[in-house]
């Protein structure tokens, strides 16, 4: 299958339903120890200049993408699980094959924050049924999952265009969701800085670091039941 061609828009005659996260759902994401854990994204460079939808690097599978007056949605990832946290954020990057390993060197670069959601948002499941109420520029079929959410890096700037569409086609959205890549339980989240503030959600507890005490045993609990090989080197 071909990489997802930039999106042709939602026909007026079909209506994505849109999910309920209900306030008081807990939430995990792991993040740089630069920022806190609740915290929104801007994606500016280094000169202050929003970051290019069009460049796979530098950024992620639904960000950076413009508004419509030309300035980035701020945004922030997150999973309903630890583990659908982690296998989108600290192992992102693995690739898809067997017994993958990851450096425990690069663990003292994360943290782990708990925190709920303090009140009722609107999603967009990127899962099946929903992607195939999605019709694709220049093809019979719909969008699928497999497009959207395991195509490589290379990707990039196709899925972006997705999210971006989503975002400006449905204004009561605030954000979406989808089965982590590499598997595992829950649900990956990534939401709309635009539309939210830090003041709907509510963190429990302080950020934990992931290379050592309570948050290692739980990212090597995370890469054992996944298969994912933690390594000193």
């Amino acid at each position: 299958m071909s990489d997802c061609p930039a999106p042709l828009g939602i026909p007026e005659d079909i209506e994505l339903a849109l999910k309920p996260l209900r306030a008081g759902a807990s939430l995990w994401r792991f993040h740089s120890s630069d920022y806190p854990g609740v915290s929104f994204n801007p994606h500016l460079d280094r000169t202050g200049r929003p970051k290019p939808i069009d460049v796979a690097e530098g950024g992620a599978r639904f960000s950076p993408f413009p508004d419509a007056s030309g300035k980035n949605v701020p945004t922030f990832y997150a999973g309903s699980t630890e583990k659908a946290a982690a296998l989108e954020s600290v192992f992102h990057d693995l690739p898809h094959e067997p017994n993958p390993v990851y450096s425990r060197k690069k663990l003292s670069d994360f943290r782990m924050t708990h925190f709920v959601v303090a009140r009722d948002l609107l999603i967009i499941e990127l899962t099946e049924p929903e992607l195939r109420q999605v019709k694709v520029q220049g093809r019979g079929e719909s969008l699928h999952e497999l497009e959207i959410i395991h195509s490589p890096p290379v990707a990039y700037p196709q899925t972006r265009a997705w999210a971006q569409h989503f975002h400006r086609s449905l204004t009561s959205t605030h954000g979406l969701a989808w089965w982590p890549r590499l598997g595992g339980e829950g649900m990956s989240y990534v939401f709309f800085g635009d539309r939210l503030s830090l003041t709907d959600f509510t963190s429990v507890g302080a950020a934990v670091p992931i290379d050592s005490g309570a948050g290692r045993e739980t990212i090597e609990r995370i890469a054992g039941s996944t298969y994912i090989r933690l390594i000193s080197s």
